[in-house]
């Protein structure tokens, strides 16, 4: 009788059906290895690359030495949470924000003036129309106004601008 053999050679084949799952799977380690290799590439031109800084006419070193500085962030603590009418339909909105400024004497301040700030944030967010924070302008039209208004806060009260951006660290619409 003879032996069923893994290595024998198929109907109409030119190959040992063994060899043909080995070339498979050595293709697909090679196809995950290319992968991971122009992904790691990119990545370190793309993170390390950037670190030529060209200075703009009428720019100082001291706005370069400022880009410069460690980024420190806070969160501004519970979400906001806004209720929309439309059509006749309650639609809500949650967003988690945080604030980024290059030193952390600033946040301190802010969070002094927390209370402020989230009830001009809530007015700010209240203002907007439904349909648009579903597009990316919206939401990025949101996020200069409510850089602007944490600004206006932290300018009245410290005399300083000190919060550079804003971040939605959490974007929920429905």
């Amino acid at each position: 009788m003879a032996e069923n053999n893994t290595d024998e050679v198929q109907e109409g084949g030119d190959e040992p059906k063994g060899a043909s799952k080995k070339k498979l799977v050595i293709f697909l380690l090679l196809a995950v290895v290319l992968l991971a290799g122009v992904g790691g590439g990119t990545t370190y031109f793309l993170l390390m690359g950037g670190e030529q800084v060209e200075v703009a006419e009428g720019e100082t070193e001291e706005s370069e030495e400022v880009s410069s500085k460690e980024a420190f962030y806070m969160a501004l603590g519970d979400p906001f949470i806004v209720d929309f009418n439309v059509d006749g339909k309650q639609r809500f909105l949650q967003i988690y924000i945080s604030v980024m400024a290059r030193d952390k004497e600033p946040l301190s301040a802010l969070e002094t003036h927390l209370p402020l700030i989230r009830n001009n944030l809530n007015l700010v967010i209240g203002q907007q129309e439904f349909a648009a924070l579903s597009t990316s302008e919206g939401k990025q039209k949101l996020k200069d106004e409510a850089l602007v208004s944490v600004q206006q806060v932290m300018k009245a009260e410290t005399g300083k601008d000190v919060i550079e951006s804003i971040l939605f660290t959490n974007f929920v619409i429905q």
